[in-house]
């Protein structure tokens, strides 16, 4: 069971029921104030990383427009296909290596290239669910997808600095991150 919340300070948060397996963890949750439910239950309240960036390709050159998500921790490319269908793929901002941005007369593309996803620790993968290859987007606004590069690069070089950006609010964070990138 999972439901969200959304905070003041425009953090989501997002509640989750985690079982209880011993007295250890029981004291735990009675320690950081979890709520405990009947079922041996505890609720944990975790935050939510923000979105800093949503852009889409533009519709007469894409005609099921695509989306490129920035948030803290990630950046998401939402490739929509018809009958309602979406593939989303995603690297964290800590494994990309490099973002590209070339443009045409009338729009942009963008190439995100990071490390491939192997699986989970313990897990035995298939060919099928391992990423191969860099992130791309075609048919982006030009000034829309030199911006993502800017504040991806901004948000790697504060993952490398192990900034906590957590505690700055959106817009801030987003200023920063877009400075920072330009100057990569």
């Amino acid at each position: 069971m999972s439901d969200r919340v959304v905070l003041a300070g425009s953090q989501e948060s997002q509640r989750v029921q985690v079982p209880i397996k011993s007295d250890n963890q029981k004291d735990l949750a009675k320690a950081r104030g979890d709520a405990m439910t009947k079922s041996g239950f505890v609720e944990v309240s975790t935050l939510t990383a923000r979105n800093l960036l949503k852009i889409k390709t533009n519709f007469p050159l894409d005609p099921w427009p695509d989306y490129l998500v920035v948030d803290e921790i990630k950046v998401s490319v939402i490739l929509c296909r018809p009958f309602g269908s979406e593939v989303v793929q995603t690297l964290l901002i800590k494994d990309i290596t490099d973002v590209m941005v070339s443009s045409t007369p009338f729009a942009a593309a963008i190439q995100i290239t990071g490390g491939d996803f192997k699986g989970f620790p313990g897990e035995k993968t298939s060919q099928q669910n391992v990423a191969k290859g860099p992130l791309f987007l075609k048919a982006l606004k030009k000034n829309e997808a030199a911006r993502a590069r800017r504040i991806i690069m901004g948000l790697i070089i504060m993952s490398n600095q192990k900034v906590d950006t957590s505690k700055l609010p959106l817009e801030i964070l987003t200023q920063q991150a877009e400075e920072l990138g330009r100057a990569r």
